[in-house]
């Protein structure tokens, strides 16, 4: 399988949801919809009304100063742009065949115990070494193995990288270490994103990719 084409499979694989439509709704002072997320460089492609009800496509927590703020990417008609969570009601919103129901936000999962957080830890051990698998299966293999470690409050995965992973174009690799991080956030801690962190490390020990230390949505690779 070509390098093209497999970079599509690890990011329709892992990335695709599947889940029902996520909505925000603007808030009383108007929003603007900007062309990334961010605080400060961000150019204003148009703005929003009030009250606007926006499908949400991506969302991801960015620093601003000494802490984190949730953008999130949207669609307003022929317009796709992010606008900051502090502009809207605050509330995600699910549209479901039954209706609109409010989307949870706790902080990280229930309470486990030591051999239940064990057991949790090797059940998504398997499930991302499973998954991995079978993407690479007949195609080039970009990881080798994974290990994971689960405190409770944070939940790390950490990918052993092959030879090959270092011949990909830097967009490629950032786009594949993203699709592997939300799938792991989806399963590790959907309440709480940026408590899931994954980290690349190349075949001699070294981090050559991974989150970065302000949230686990924030991605690198080295270029």
């Amino acid at each position: 399988m070509k390098k093209g084409m497999l970079l599509i499979a690890l990011v329709v694989a892992m990335a695709a949801r599947g889940e029902e439509t996520r909505l925000v709704t603007v808030g009383d002072a108007g929003a603007r919809l900007l062309d990334q997320p961010s605080a400060y460089h961000a150019e204003t492609i148009k703005a929003i009304d009030p009250g606007t009800a926006l499908a949400v496509i991506d969302d991801r927590r960015v620093p601003v100063g000494r802490t984190l703020v949730r953008f999130f990417k949207v669609k307003d008609g022929k317009h796709e742009g992010w606008i900051s969570e502090e502009n809207t009601t605050g509330k995600v919103m699910i549209e479901t065949p039954d209706g609109l129901k409010e989307e949870p936000r706790k902080s990280g999962h229930p309470t486990l115990t030591a051999e239940e957080l064990d057991a949790k830890c090797a059940e998504l051990a398997k499930i991302m070494g499973e998954e991995l698998a079978k993407i690479q299966k007949g195609s080039t293999v970009l990881f080798s193995g994974i290990q994971t470690q689960c405190t409770g409050t944070q939940w790390y995965l950490t990918l052993s990288a092959t030879i090959p992973w270092g011949t990909l174009d830097y967009d490629l690799r950032l786009a594949v270490a993203k699709a592997i991080w939300n799938r792991w956030q989806e399963l590790a801690s959907p309440d709480d994103p940026d408590k899931a962190r994954i980290s690349i490390q190349s075949v001699a020990g070294r981090e050559i990719g991974g989150s970065r230390m302000l949230g686990g949505s924030l991605i690198w690779v080295e270029k």
